[in-house]
């Protein structure tokens, strides 16, 4: 990917199966692929699902640290669609909550994703945490995700995050 290139240029997404998650060897893996390819470990976000780390949570939680502490960044994928337990969202270093697009494509004519996708807001209201709202396809849906005044990052089509500018209060 990015190896022999000056690591402080790149930024990369790594998107862990549970399996993958899970395996012994994960957290070796992880090093030695950064170590090849000399990108900087803050420069690296891994993203999960819950329930990967709901189904081991001491498990989970050791390796989370550990990643944590490599400098490796944590985000939560799909987000609102798993466990959604509130207690490891301050057990675990988490980065970045990914609103689910399920409750982001209807949220604006359903009133129930609404108050999820508010919820999870409400949630990632955190200096350290930032939130990334998933299928944003409409003009009704951009402009309900700017009246929560919040840094929200939208996905472009190439898998690219932008950040969704906010209006002068």
């Amino acid at each position: 990917m990015a190896a022999g290139w000056p690591a402080t240029h790149h930024h990369g997404r790594l998107n862990a199966s549970a399996l993958e998650f899970r395996d012994e060897d994960f957290l070796e893996s992880l090093h030695a692929t950064l170590e090849e390819t000399r990108l900087g470990p803050h420069f690296l976000e891994i993203e999960l699902t819950e329930s990967v780390l709901i189904r081991n949570a001491e498990a989970a939680r050791s390796v989370v640290h550990a990643i944590a502490t490599m400098g490796v960044k944590l985000a939560i994928d799909d987000f609102g669609t798993g466990y959604s337990s509130l207690s490891y969202l301050q057990r675990f270093p988490i980065h970045t909550l990914k609103i689910d697009k399920s409750f982001v494509n209807q949220m604006t004519s359903n009133a129930d994703d609404a108050s999820i996708v508010n919820a999870i807001i409400s949630m990632g209201k955190s200096p350290r945490q930032r939130l990334i709202a998933e299928g944003v396809e409409t003009p009704e849906q951009h402009a309900s995700l700017l009246a929560q005044r919040t840094p929200i990052l939208l996905p472009d089509s190439g898998g690219m995050v932008q950040t969704m500018a906010l209006p002068n209060i």
